[in-house]
């Protein structure tokens, strides 16, 4: 759904940013992915509030 935004907004990023800002700006984009999906995974796990069991079970 936001893939498409995400991408559009680094590629205008990789025009005016240096590329060892870029690659520092990557690391941390990931890092937060990392930290995001761990959260989300704490939160399924403890039952609180996912969709995703819904949509598991579909």
């Amino acid at each position: 759904m936001w893939d498409g935004s995400i991408n559009e907004i680094f590629g205008g990023l990789q025009k005016q940013l240096s590329a060892s800002v870029m690659v520092g700006l990557k690391s941390e984009q990931r890092q937060w992915m990392k930290d995001r999906n761990a959260t989300v995974q704490k939160r399924y796990d403890e039952g609180v509030g996912s969709l995703s069991r819904v949509v598991q079970t579909e």
